[in-house]
């Protein structure tokens, strides 16, 4: 079955719009379009013709769109994509969405909620406004564990090269 793609990119107050997966994705590929529609742009998103996908965006390391767009590619053939090719692409966004400190509006909205949390926490962030963070639970109880999982959360995210920049104790 071909995957017919539908996308259109829309600009609202500068950001872009919630975009509509290609028609004919699997389960997994609308759940990873999902994650690829909630990230901040520069970003790729790759699909086979019968199978696979994958996504990618703006790091440390992929800054151009070509790049982005290589590793978008890449992906789709490592998860068992036939043919992948670029399905849907923004070429703007996260330069221009990120604040002084960094973060994507996602990302500052995640921050406050890190901030409001108490309790030992942590707050992780990669140079492309990817972030993730953690506190203190039954199953991350030290301080180590806690800025692990941030780290973690930040690469399931879409970062690439996070460090944590927040610690409470």
């Amino acid at each position: 079955m071909l995957i017919r793609c539908a996308i259109s990119l829309m600009l609202l107050a500068g950001t872009a719009a919630a975009q509509t997966a290609p028609a004919g994705l699997d389960r997994d590929c609308q759940a990873v379009h999902a994650r690829y529609d909630r990230s901040a742009g520069p970003k790729a998103f790759a699909a086979g013709r019968t199978r696979g996908c994958g996504w990618q965006i703006r790091t440390d390391t992929a800054s151009s769109l070509d790049a982005i767009k290589a590793l978008a590619i890449r992906q789709c053939a490592a998860a068992g994509g036939d043919q992948c090719r670029i399905v849907a692409s923004v070429a703007t966004g996260s330069a221009g969405q990120l604040n002084a400190q960094g973060r994507s509006p996602n990302c500052e909205q995640a921050f406050g909620r890190y901030q409001a949390a108490t309790g030992p926490k942590a707050f992780a962030q990669s140079g492309a406004g990817n972030c993730g963070w953690q506190i203190r639970n039954q199953q991350y109880r030290t301080i180590e564990e806690i800025q692990a999982k941030a780290v973690e959360q930040c690469r399931s995210n879409g970062g690439q090269a996070c460090r944590v920049v927040a610690v409470q104790r």
